[in-house]
């Protein structure tokens, strides 16, 4: 982690065996937030579980060990190394040798990063995302006025 992982830069991080984050990183805030509260609290609140579930299951905790650790806040590295949300601290060099000694590789041998993403997307699919989008929206405040 670099300066700031909260939220979707956390969720994306517990894909990893270790954390890694750098002293003045802020990192926390396990939680979803919308702006129509009221519209979207189901939603809001499903959404918070999962991401919560899956934070506990990454971090092998249970899920009121990973809330008791959270409380839907942002903390620093620090912090989080004490509240076990995050592994160790450093930047991308110190990530690399602890991913050199986990695949019981030399630290002194030369490895090339792979940067995986995808193509920026063509504007037909960004019509057919943000279509897809005001769908998703249209259906899950039907599902909350009907429900």
């Amino acid at each position: 982690m670099a300066d700031f992982a909260a939220c979707s830069g956390y969720y994306m991080e517990m894909a990893a065996g270790i954390i890694v984050a750098e002293n003045l990183t802020l990192t926390g805030s396990i939680w979803v937030v919308t702006d129509e509260a009221e519209l979207f609290a189901r939603s809001a609140q499903n959404a918070y579980k999962q991401f919560q579930g899956k934070a506990a299951f990454s971090r092998l905790m249970t899920v009121d060990k990973m809330e008791e650790a959270t409380q839907g806040r942002v903390w620093t590295s620090k912090v989080a190394l004490s509240r076990g949300l995050v592994d160790a601290f450093g930047g991308f060099s110190r990530a690399v040798a602890i991913a050199k000694k986990k695949a019981n590789l030399p630290q002194g041998r030369e490895v090339t990063l792979v940067e995986l993403s995808r193509p920026s997307p063509t504007l037909p699919e960004i019509s057919r995302g943000i279509g897809n989008t005001i769908a998703g929206v249209d259906r899950t405040l039907k599902e909350l006025l009907l429900a």
